[in-house]
């Protein structure tokens, strides 16, 4: 499968019962990136999508994966696309296109919180069930600054999701990921990976975003393993599969219109599929209602008796919400994001983030 993160679903309340049908043996999810089929957003259209980036200053080869402002100092992503040590962790906030470096707000990660279930070792049953991190800024985006162009978004809880989604419920995604599936079409990435123009088709610098409507992951057409599917997870497909996200996407959230009417709440984070667009394997996300208490627990500064933080001046303030306790250091920073840093970021840490958080959308 493949994590629809770097390079750069749904079982739910009301859903449970008609999404989940389907029999097969397990495989394993893929992850994914870019939008397939999207559509350029303005500037303004998403306020609160933010990028993942390693370093802090290019902004377009540093981004890996999204995430999804929900506080001034608050990130919610995949937990695939931090789960292993990134050193100089920033996020990008206020530009829908990644070579508009003037008007970004580029901001460093103090804390990284990983749901305490999330477990992406071999010896998991499922390694992309309780998908789902945290990341708290060292300093707060200013909203004064950014204008339209940053806003945070309010999710979905147990009791809003069952007013807001039911099976068919239009749903929006967005990311900086593959406009092509590499996995099915090579020749055609191999192509656009020979020249600069054709790099930037490929990943486009331009924020995408796509209409898909919610599915039942394990119901229809559906062609998803129900060992792979658990009741933390939503699944959502365009017409005929005609768009979707794809490797370099993941992180990112889709949002559905709020019960009221009043603009978009967040439904999913962008999370694993089976290849991008891909006849009868609907996206997966991870279904954020599940966690609306451990996200106002970890945002009021209520941790568990799991939580345990790691901070120095350095930005290697990692520390996973795990049960045993788990510290993930960043141990090849160096304080300030020095040439020498960047450099082994980038090219020793860039390199293998994007391979590991493609493999989730792509193996």
């Amino acid at each position: 499968m493949i994590m629809k993160h770097v390079a750069c679903v749904l079982v739910c309340a009301g859903l449970s019962s008609p999404l989940l049908h389907a029999a097969g043996s397990s495989g394993l999810p893929d992850a994914r990136p870019k939008i397939i089929n999207g559509t350029a957003a303005t500037d303004t259209q998403f306020p609160w999508q933010v990028g993942l980036m390693v370093g802090s200053t290019d902004l377009y080869q540093g981004q890996f994966c999204s995430g999804t402002l929900i506080d001034a100092r608050w990130v919610v992503t995949a937990a695939h696309c931090v789960s292993t040590p990134i050193a100089n962790l920033h996020i990008i906030a206020g530009v829908s296109n990644l070579l508009d470096e003037a008007d970004a707000q580029v901001i460093a990660v103090d804390q990284i919180i990983i749901h305490p279930q999330y477990d992406d070792s071999s010896q998991s049953a499922n390694t992309n069930n309780h998908d789902i991190a945290l990341l708290r800024l060292r300093t707060p985006v200013d909203f004064i600054r950014c204008g339209q162009r940053c806003s945070k978004i309010d999710w979905l809880s147990t009791q809003t999701e069952a007013n807001s989604i039911v099976r068919g419920t239009p749903a929006l995604i967005n990311g900086w990921g593959r406009t092509v599936d590499c996995q099915t079409n090579p020749q055609r990435c191999d192509e656009l990976r020979s020249s600069s123009a054709g790099r930037l088709l490929l990943s486009p610098p331009q924020l995408q975003w796509a209409t898909v409507n919610i599915d039942g992951c394990l119901s229809g057409t559906s062609q998803h393993f129900p060992n792979d599917i658990t009741p933390n997870m939503l699944c959502a497909a365009a017409p005929r599969f005609t768009a979707d996200s794809c490797q370099g996407d993941s992180g990112s959230g889709m949002t559905v219109t709020a019960a009221d009417g009043r603009g978009q709440v967040l439904a999913g984070i962008t999370s694993w599929g089976r290849g991008c667009a891909q006849a009868n394997y609907p996206a997966v996300y991870t279904r954020v209602s599940r966690y609306d208490q451990w996200i106002n627990d970890r945002i009021a500064g209520r941790p568990s008796s799991a939580d345990r933080q790691v901070s120095d001046v350095d930005n290697s303030a990692f520390w996973r919400d795990l049960n045993p306790p788990r510290v993930v250091n960043n141990t090849a920073s160096s304080g300030g994001g020095s040439l020498g840093l960047w450099g082994l970021g980038l090219l020793a840490g860039l390199g293998l983030l994007r391979q590991q958080r493609a493999k989730k959308h792509a193996e």
